[in-house]
């Protein structure tokens, strides 16, 4: 059986559209990607601008908490350090700022370099600082400050971070059994 040449043509025309179409579409789709990306970015600095103004620190922090549990990190971060700014003394702006720029860097660790990844354990690590300081009793930063001083491979204060939570919490944690790298 012969297929006349028209048809092989109208073949080859079809799979190329096809084709066409197709890389179209993934180039489409790739710009409205990047698109998005910006606009979140924009989002992101208007709303860090925009809680400036504010000068509530229980309600930025409250709104930050709940940037935190819907994964929006980078609008948790701008609330959180907001609301610490705001109040100096007000331990859950701290502590959840410390944890926001740890989930930061739990999230985007393969992206960032080194220096970014080591700066972010920093802001951290001096959030949850200031947060132990206010509230010595608070078991939570005694964990997370001791996660942090195993990340940088200081056993020492990981063991101090640990007895602390032990004696505030009362519970024993084997932390020869913990590693968090």
């Amino acid at each position: 059986m012969k297929i006349p040449i028209t048809y092989l043509i109208l073949a080859v025309v079809v799979l190329l559209t096809i084709s066409a179409t197709r890389q179209n579409f993934i180039k489409i789709n790739k710009e409205a990607e990047s698109l998005a990306q910006i606009q979140q970015s924009k989002d992101i600095q208007l709303y860090a601008e925009h809680v400036k103004t504010l000068n509530d620190a229980s309600f930025i922090t409250k709104r930050g908490i709940g940037f935190l549990k819907k994964g929006q990190i980078e609008l948790a971060c701008a609330a959180l350090e907001q609301g610490a700014k705001l109040d100096s003394n007000y331990r859950d702006a701290s502590f959840y700022l410390g944890y926001a720029y740890l989930k930061e860097l739990q999230n985007r660790q393969k992206e960032l370099s080194l220096n970014e990844r080591q700066d972010l354990l920093a802001k951290a690590k001096k959030a949850l600082m200031k947060a132990q300081s206010i509230d010595p009793l608070y078991p939570m930063t005694n964990k997370l400050l001791a996660i942090i001083s195993d990340s940088q491979n200081n056993d020492k204060e990981k063991r101090l971070w640990y007895a602390r939570y032990d004696t505030v919490t009362g519970k024993k944690v084997d932390i020869d059994l913990i590693s968090v790298k």
